[in-house]
């Protein structure tokens, strides 16, 4: 299985190293770069993550979050709460393997390079395992409800047996293939709407469904960003509002009518981001920014 070799995704990854066993974790790289989990019991994996500082901090923190009595928070780290009752519920052991990273751009675009790298691992691991990782993109054990932030001091717990099952443990939606380039009206296999103007004041006709959209610079014909929601219609009108930094910023999206759930909108962003970043090496220009 590729996604577990030392090699993957063209990286130099550490061995694999058990939870169990801190004093390991000193061999662990101490810069940034990317991680995953794996279940000792089971040949998949758990999760994918990236850190701009300090690799072996970051897993260390998880570790011991994921070693923890009771269900950690949500924060520091979002992966804890669902490795956590991973291994509450069928007792894994797990293992973490690290791939230091550091790209010598500019801070902001070895950021977005760093992170685009992410979004391509869990693609390509989408890819070849046919399914998500069993903590990322929201999902969770289907037994167990999952931590709030440390602030909200609400902590997770396993359901009862009479209660239904937590929705974020459902089934993945399938991995999108390779297909076209971002502005084609099929790219990544998916059907998109036609392209139209970014403009304030003309959605009140678009679509309320949940879905996935893309802006491009029309000009250009470059991807300028990806997201998700659950409204389409209010999220684009937020965006109408916001400077492109084009003359032609135009966007177009793909609506569900129904059997979507906001963990597979996750996967279908993560597929795009990731598709993308195959081809480009980076993120579309607005990705992982805050602009007005």
């Amino acid at each position: 299985m590729r996604f577990l070799s030392s090699d993957w995704g063209g990286l130099s990854w550490t061995p694999w190293f058990a939870f169990a066993d801190a004093p390991a974790f000193r061999q662990l790289p101490d810069k940034a770069g990317l991680y995953r989990i794996r279940a000792r019991e089971l040949g998949e994996l758990f999760y994918i993550g990236e850190t701009g500082r300090n690799v072996r901090e970051r897993l260390g923190d998880l570790r011991r979050n994921t070693l923890n009595v009771e269900m950690p928070f949500n924060d520091p780290h979002t992966a804890a709460p669902s490795l956590w009752a991973w291994r509450d519920a069928e007792g894994y052991e797990f293992e973490c393997s690290a791939a230091p990273v550091v790209f010598t751009d500019h801070p902001e675009e070895a950021r977005k390079r760093r992170e685009g790298l992410e979004f391509y691992l869990l693609w390509q691991y989408r890819l070849e395992f046919g399914l998500s990782t069993r903590c990322n993109h929201g999902h969770f054990h289907p037994r167990y409800t999952k931590s709030s932030a440390r602030k909200a001091l609400v902590q997770g717990s396993r359901l009862a047996d009479d209660v239904e099952d937590n929705v974020a443990g459902g089934a993945s939606f399938p991995p999108l293939q390779a297909q076209g380039v971002p502005v084609d009206d099929y790219w990544m296999g998916l059907k998109w709407s036609p392209l139209q103007p970014l403009e304030p004041g003309k959605y009140r006709e678009m679509s309320i469904l949940p879905g996935v959209y893309k802006i491009v610079d029309g000009e250009m014909n470059q991807l300028l960003y990806v997201g998700e929601a659950q409204c389409l219609r209010d999220r684009l009108i937020t965006h109408a509002k916001k400077d492109w930094r084009c003359q032609m910023p135009l966007y177009s999206y793909v609506a569900w009518e129904e059997g979507i759930l906001t963990y597979q909108r996750h996967e279908i962003e993560n597929d795009l981001l990731g598709g993308f970043y195959a081809q480009a090496q980076t993120m579309p220009t607005f990705q992982l920014m805050n602009h007005r």
